[in-house]
């Protein structure tokens, strides 16, 4: 009986569904690896939009050469690339183009860099170019004027 040809499928189909459920876990531990690399990105960048402005007049940079403005404040490109694209991923918010920190209010509120449906250099949109389905269930990513990165996830909104 220990040896049965049942007592093998079993075994082998126990073995099946662990090594399954294995691949699944890592899958998903490198999507949510991804959605913390695309933070820390964004994280940077917006800190590279704010040293940006101390040197020009407390201003952001104009929307079509945003990236080219802040790549000196960074340490590294690597951080315009979102890791779920690979190249590029991220749009500067239309709004805040050459926008003087003193006109904006509310800075903890106010959308400065977005995960971008348009995959280019020096990307720039409004809320319709917003790839909301970047992250999938961790949904999409956002960093404000103040600095702050959020997640925004289909519970969140």
């Amino acid at each position: 009986m220990k040896n049965s040809p049942i007592t093998k499928l079993a075994c082998t189909l126990t073995l099946l569904v662990a090594s399954l459920g294995a691949v699944h876990a890592v899958k998903e531990s490198a999507k949510e690896d991804n959605a913390k690399t695309c933070m820390s990105n964004q994280k940077q960048l917006a800190l590279g939009f704010l040293m940006y402005a101390q040197d020009y007049d407390e201003k952001f940079p104009p929307a079509n050469r945003w990236a080219d403005g802040t790549t000196p404040y960074l340490k590294s490109k690597a951080v315009y690339n979102c890791p779920e694209v690979k190249e590029f991923g991220y749009a500067f918010s239309t709004a805040m183009s050459r926008k003087p920190l003193s006109k904006i209010a509310e800075p903890s509120k106010e959308r400065l860099l977005f995960d971008s449906l348009i995959l280019k250099k020096n990307a720039y949109g409004k809320e319709k170019d917003i790839d909301k389905r970047r992250h999938a269930e961790f949904g999409f990513i956002q960093a404000f004027v103040d600095g702050h990165v959020k997640r925004i996830t289909p519970k969140t909104k």
